[in-house]
């Protein structure tokens, strides 16, 4: 594919690895990254209990969102299997060895996200209907 079939989504172009030292900076993104999908999640599970209330929310953008956060974090595992190819210190090997379980944290709070935004579109789009039929 042609780099501008990439243009909005960069991640799933050629990948440019990250040099080591770049490891702290990522740490930190993942470790934003977690808290918030968090706070998501738990939002998204009381707006399931609330459906009616989102018949015109905007799901499938949020869903979109979600995938593509899943994507970059399949870019980070594979970034730490280059990193692991390298000679490592011990530190070194501990902070990729927090970094991937980050990441694997962080991407089953997406996967979660995701099949409540799942729940979410349908009782929406359910209610929506029952509301157009009392009408």
């Amino acid at each position: 594919m042609s780099k501008l079939a990439h243009k909005d989504k960069p991640w799933l172009g050629p990948i440019t690895w990250e040099p080591l030292s770049n490891l702290p900076d990522l740490i930190r993104t993942v470790d934003n990254a977690v808290m918030n999908t968090q706070e998501h999640a738990s939002l998204i599970a009381q707006a399931v209990d609330n459906a009616h209330l989102f018949a015109d929310f905007p799901v499938s953008t949020m869903m979109e969102t979600l995938k593509d956060q899943r994507d970059i974090v399949s870019v980070y595992r594979r970034q730490i299997e280059q990193w692991r190819k390298g000679p490592l210190s011990m530190e070194q090997h501990f902070e990729i060895t927090y970094f991937e379980g980050q990441c694997v944290r962080l991407d089953s709070l997406l996967s979660l996200a995701i099949d409540q935004l799942e729940v979410l579109k349908k009782k929406a789009t359910s209610s929506g209907r029952s509301r157009s039929k009392s009408r």
